[in-house]
């Protein structure tokens, strides 16, 4: 399963899994990590693959780490949806 995933992503998960959480990455490590500044040089279909990919776990870390202010990052819900 990992292999395929560069070794950024891998420190990066690693880090966000640590079971002590005064050594876990918090939603601010995770902003500032090598792997979510890094540029896409594939095609459009997997930029936006993983640009959601980055969108979520931010998210999704705000949620745990910040449930008082969590993050929300995206494109506006259209009305009615």
């Amino acid at each position: 399963m990992w292999k395929d995933v560069s070794l950024e992503a891998r420190d990066l998960v690693t880090n966000m899994t640590l079971s002590d959480q005064y050594e876990r990455y918090s939603v601010e490590n995770c902003l500032k990590h090598e792997w979510m500044k890094m540029p896409v040089h594939s095609t459009t279909l997997l930029a936006s693959a993983l640009t959601k990919i980055k969108r979520s776990t931010v998210e999704q870390l705000s949620q745990v780490f910040l449930p008082e202010r969590p993050i929300r990052i995206g494109i506006a819900e259209k009305k009615g949806h």
